[in-house]
């Protein structure tokens, strides 16, 4: 077959490449670019011809499908800026530290709230 060499054939290339004596000619020719396909018009009259006899069938059923779908707004970049959750959020270090002051403050009144816990005696054993 034209397209597999034989081993040694490729034993030989290979050490030629590798030792930079060699290099790999191609014989290829470009076959440039191909034209665009025509269209066959017998395939348009086709499709004009079949859809003039069609009739458009009615059932007794009325489907909410054949309503049109509501038109969502397209946001373009620039006129607007995202709303409510999809925002990037960011924090300020003074939000930070107010933050962290309220949590300070709710741990203490936590603390001095709750009621004082009863030492239970504990059996202590006397060294010997």
């Amino acid at each position: 077959n034209e397209w597999t060499l034989k081993p040694n054939d490729i034993l030989t290339l290979t050490e030629a490449l590798e030792a930079n004596n060699r290099t790999l000619e191609l014989e290829w020719k470009c076959p440039g670019r191909r034209g665009p396909s025509p269209v066959p018009t017998n395939i348009r009259q086709q499709d004009n011809g079949s859809q003039e006899y069609k009739t458009e069938e009615k059932s007794d059923f009325d489907f909410m499908d054949e309503m049109s779908s509501p038109r969502l707004p397209v946001r373009r970049t620039g006129e607007s800026t995202p709303k409510g959750s999809a925002k990037k959020k960011t924090a300020s270090f003074n939000g930070v530290l107010s933050t962290m002051l309220r949590h300070r403050r709710l741990e203490q009144q936590e603390i001095n709230s709750s009621p004082k816990k009863i030492e239970s005696p504990v059996s202590k054993t006397q060294p010997t």
